[in-house]
């Protein structure tokens, strides 16, 4: 799993505060909605590319819940749907709204060892958690 780093750092008695993105994420895509057990936030696509000749990808559907007053947004659950291509790909994604609770997310890209050979999927997330491909 990937994770996000904090970087604090004192600035003329105020402190700074920088985040880093880990250098293995390609991709963030967020949108839709989705509500479930009185929470309520956005589906949110991460795409992750691991490897040095032969670059694949990892896709990681996350549930973010909406902002309230005084708390931030946090993830409620997160899923990484088995692609019919493996880990042998290097894709993007497209994530498309498809109504309350439902996001369609469109995975395209290449065999990392045949660069000419085409892969694409469509994975519906629903529910926290739910994630199917298609």
């Amino acid at each position: 799993m990937f994770r996000v780093l904090a970087i604090t750092a004192a600035v003329a008695f105020s402190a700074v505060s920088t985040a880093a993105v880990p250098v293995d994420v390609e991709a963030v895509v967020a949108g839709g909605y989705w509500e479930s057990g009185g929470q309520r936030g956005r589906y949110r696509a991460v795409v992750v590319n691991e490897g040095y000749e032969h670059v694949h990808s990892r896709l990681f559907i996350e549930w973010v819940t909406e902002p309230k007053p005084g708390q931030p947004s946090r993830v409620v659950a997160t899923s990484e749907p088995k692609l019919p291509f493996g880990d042998a790909a290097s894709f993007g994604v497209t994530l498309f709204s498809s109504g309350i609770s439902s996001a369609r997310i469109v995975v395209s890209g290449v065999l990392s060892v045949s660069p000419f050979t085409k892969v694409s999927a469509v994975v519906l997330a629903k529910q926290p958690g739910v994630a199917e491909v298609k």
